[in-house]
């Protein structure tokens, strides 16, 4: 499953801090580290599991925990219509889960 950031949506970083305003402009998100660098990794070409993978090798955690922690950040996401999945909803399987 592919994700993109939504059009509209931007994002500012303060140091360490990174946060993400909704394309209304209305709604105020706050990303710890590796939120952000799942944002950024958002690009419509990369798969939810090639995003855990970067995830696991940059945060050192296992892939398992990456995949689970990225899936449901994901889905958060898709929630409050910050991404969307490219493809449409109907796309194949979920970030979580073996396809890839």
């Amino acid at each position: 499953m592919v994700f993109r950031r939504q059009a509209g949506s931007e994002t500012s970083r303060f140091g360490d801090e990174c946060v993400v305003l909704d394309e209304s402009g209305r709604t105020l998100r706050g990303l710890n580290a590796a939120g952000a660098r799942v944002w950024e990794l958002l690009d419509g070409r990369r798969s939810a599991g090639e995003i855990a993978r970067s995830i696991s090798r940059e945060f050192a955690v296992p892939v398992e925990a990456a995949l689970a922690d990225v899936g449901t950040f994901l889905l958060v996401l898709e929630d409050r219509a910050l991404v969307h999945r490219e493809g449409g909803a109907g796309a194949g399987p979920g970030p979580k889960g073996g396809a890839r």
